[in-house]
């Protein structure tokens, strides 16, 4: 898939991305063959007439309508589809939660407070606001708090965690397109929430 359309800046965007337009792909293709069957036998049977052997008559069982095969065929092709579709999110949501082991993975503490947000780099460095990492690596966000629920989300990069006190959760990005990207907090935690935002800046 061509990542260009998908307008997002990284990973796991791109593979949450693939797992949507599965979705809207077969959405698209399954309703255009149900509309296309229905125009079909409007078109057919526009003009047709009743016979009598359709007639409801008392103390006559009706004979026998519709077609197995049909039936069996269709759900098989139902089964399979729901089946391929439920595998493929559940490899995305597990593969979006893993963080990967790799070498040039880059670990950076992030710390919610009403209302900011603090990021400390391996090396110890503190920085209030803004978090600057380098472009083709993989980066793991822990994510804590130090007074009420926050929740750190990256909405370009389709990703975000919740920021609890004294727990840590994390997530991974692997930016792949140099830019500078909003940082929100999308838990209400108080009169300061609507400013509670910093920045990614992506450089290489």
């Amino acid at each position: 898939m061509n990542k260009l359309v998908l307008q997002v800046p990284g990973e796991p965007g791109y593979t949450w991305w693939s797992l949507f337009h599965l979705y809207q792909a077969l959405g698209i293709l399954i309703g255009a063959i149900v509309v296309g069957i229905m125009i079909y036998f409007i078109v057919k049977y526009r003009e047709g007439k009743v016979s009598e052997s359709d007639d409801i008559k008392p103390g006559v069982v009706p004979p026998e309508r519709g077609n197995i095969r049909i039936i069996v065929v269709f759900f098989a092709f139902t089964a399979v589809v729901l089946f391929s579709l439920a595998s493929y999110s559940m490899f995305v949501t597990s593969y979006i939660e893993r963080v990967p082991d790799t070498d040039d993975v880059i670990q950076i503490t992030v710390v919610g407070y009403q209302w900011g947000w603090r990021f400390i780099y391996p090396n110890g460095t503190e920085v209030v606001g803004e978090v600057t990492v380098p472009l083709g690596k993989t980066i793991v966000f822990r994510i804590t708090s130090n007074d009420v629920f926050h929740k750190f989300q990256l909405k370009d990069f389709r990703v975000g965690a919740d920021a609890l006190p004294g727990a840590y959760n994390v997530i991974w990005i692997k930016p792949e397109k140099p830019g500078r990207y909003l940082i929100q907090c999308y838990e209400l935690c108080g009169v300061g929430h609507a400013n509670m935002i910093a920045y990614l800046n992506v450089v290489g």
